[in-house]
């Protein structure tokens, strides 16, 4: 099962100074986890605090922002144990 700490994140490619890392699961579900430091528009540090998107709680393109790293780890959980149904 993949965890945070499995996540590789890399520079954000329009943040200055700030990180993302996404995740794409093989019944297409995604997410999106990024953070940067104050002042940068994202709503979460990037060290102890991220921001996420994601294909299976955020319908309406909203945002979760100031998430922990257990918050992420449950959301992560959730969404393997719980897959997409494929027709």
């Amino acid at each position: 099962m993949i965890q945070f700490k499995d996540l590789k994140f890399k520079k954000h490619s329009v943040v200055p100074n700030a990180v993302q890392a996404t995740l794409e699961l093989k019944d297409g579900s995604w997410v999106s986890i990024v953070g940067g430091p104050a002042g940068c528009g994202l709503y979460g540090n990037g060290k102890t605090s991220f921001e996420m998107m994601s294909s299976r709680t955020n319908q309406k393109g909203e945002v979760r922002g100031w998430l922990s790293i257990k918050q992420i780890n449950d959301h992560l959980r959730y969404i393997q144990k719980n897959p997409l149904k494929t027709k």
